[in-house]
């Protein structure tokens, strides 16, 4: 998962559904400029932004992070990512701290034993 899949995937949805990045950023309630920079891939959205982003566009949000091809199936993640959404922002951030730690460990096993992640 790359912030220019990502980033590639908002901007296709979001045209197919024929929203403007200022109509999109209203609807998930994004700060402004937001949209221009997650589908530039320059910035990196949350979860929680992510899975507003999904629901404004009607998609899975594994779709949009590139682990599908289904744009209509709920599949994989999106059950982990409503039970954040309705979690308080410590929590949250408990949950970041977490993905990032077991990220960190899974990059140190792939470069302890060459592999790479394509």
């Amino acid at each position: 998962m790359t912030s220019a899949i990502i980033g590639r995937r908002i901007k296709e949805v979001r045209k197919m559904r024929k929203l403007t990045q200022l109509e999109l950023q209203e609807m998930a309630e994004l700060p402004h400029n937001a949209a221009s920079g997650y589908e530039t891939g320059f910035v990196l959205p949350n979860i929680r932004t992510l899975a507003k982003i999904a629901h404004v566009l009607k998609v899975p949000s594994d779709y949009l992070m590139g682990l599908t091809e289904s744009t209509h199936e709920k599949t994989g993640l999106d059950p982990l990512v409503e039970k954040i959404g309705n979690m308080n922002p410590q929590d949250i951030g408990l949950v970041e701290d977490f993905v990032d730690m077991v990220k960190q460990r899974h990059e140190k096993k792939v470069s302890d034993n060459g592999e790479t992640d394509d």
